[in-house]
């Protein structure tokens, strides 16, 4: 899978599965990086961190059995959920406002809503990405303060680049604008 040459897109590759002693469930992180038409966005990277695999977009396996989702190429779109909004988020940086920032990636077969948002200490919700930074290791804990910068960060990245192309209509595809997820560690 390569980086496309139009568009915005987020470039995950993951790097490793652990695990932390008091968890029942393990989590995958990995790196990002943002590009438009090509070309790196400076300061646009980090890591996401998802729920263990291997990938699967089957109800019957992968939500069944909380993994995250496969390798591929997705499309990211408008959500406007209850939790969850790409638009109309919370002003408040406290953990409890809501809503949350968040993207949607569509095209994940038969698992729906899986989202880029915030996540808190491990991990947040099955399938999903929670951007952050300095995880060293399964102990180490994704700040939720970082991570909603992270995806307010992307948001604002695809408006300033699409203007009036950003669709304001939820489920709407933004025009161009996909994440790439590479590795099976």
């Amino acid at each position: 899978m390569s980086i496309p040459a139009k568009g915005f897109c987020i470039y995950l590759q993951r790097k490793r599965e652990e695990k932390r002693t008091t968890r029942k469930y393990g989590r995958t992180v990995g790196e990002y990086r943002c590009y438009w038409d090509g070309q790196t966005i400076a300061g646009l990277s980090g890591q996401l961190v998802e729920r263990q695999g291997p990938g699967d977009n089957t109800d019957a396996v992968g939500n069944a059995k909380d993994l995250r989702i496969a390798a591929g190429t997705y499309p990211l779109a408008v959500h406007d959920g209850a939790k969850y909004q790409t638009l109309n988020y919370a002003s408040s940086g406290s953990p409890s406002a809501k809503p949350k920032p968040g993207l949607l990636v569509k095209g994940t077969g038969e698992r729906d809503y899986i989202l880029v948002h915030p996540g808190m200490d491990y991990v947040w919700a099955v399938g999903c990405l929670n951007p952050a930074s300095g995880l060293a290791d399964a102990n180490s804990k994704i700040s939720y303060s970082d991570s909603r910068q992270q995806v307010i960060a992307l948001i604002d990245a695809m408006k300033a680049r699409l203007g009036g192309q950003f669709p304001k209509k939820a489920g709407a595809t933004i025009p161009g604008a996909v994440i790439v997820i590479t590795g099976e560690p």
